[in-house]
């Protein structure tokens, strides 16, 4: 990483960068999003709400994935912000991206029960599995359940989804279901 990068990266999270070596940096702007984290959290606890969308927007924006979940459950039931499932789902699939089982779960919760989506078993069944994939137990029991709502061309139709949707990703783990 080069100095000029260095100072980018700096400058972006408000930091002095004077003798930062990159390793520090790194540090430092972790620290910086604990602490963001923290407060963030703690203001949604105690019902502030805004305060709360104020510290971990900038999070979830540069990608934290937390933040992003904690977003989208914001934007789910309208804490701080309008009620937003169209941006719940932007921040839940932010997240999904960057492979979090539990929200790939309540992905699959939404399509398969309609939930700010339209409902879409061959979607429910997909994020299903690939969050029972990483290990996610309620996502492999909902599976079933949507499953036998299925045909047998939207299973594959589903499987072939989630084989994409993991390429595409760069995922290693292939769902149990796409592995016969």
């Amino acid at each position: 990483m080069t100095l000029q990068e260095i100072r980018a990266i700096a400058k972006q999270h408000r930091i002095s960068y004077d003798g930062l070596s990159k390793t520090a940096l790194i540090h430092k702007i972790q620290r910086q999003n604990k602490s963001q984290w923290q407060e963030g959290v703690a203001a949604y606890k105690s019902g502030n709400y805004l305060a709360a969308l104020t510290k971990l927007k900038p999070l979830a924006t540069k990608g934290d994935v937390d933040a992003q979940v904690f977003l989208g459950f914001m934007y789910d039931r309208g804490q701080g912000v309008q009620q937003d499932c169209q941006q719940a789902l932007a921040w839940y699939l932010k997240a999904a991206a960057q492979g979090d089982a539990q929200v790939q779960s309540k992905l699959g919760l939404m399509y398969g029960n309609g939930h700010g989506v339209p409902q879409d078993l061959v979607q429910a069944y997909k994020w299903y599995s690939l969050a029972a994939s990483a290990g996610n137990e309620d996502a492999k029991e909902n599976r079933k359940m949507v499953e036998r709502m299925m045909s047998s061309e939207q299973i594959k139709e589903a499987q072939k989804l989630a084989g994409a949707w993991l390429a595409k990703h760069k995922m290693h783990t292939q769902p149990a279901a796409l592995q016969s």
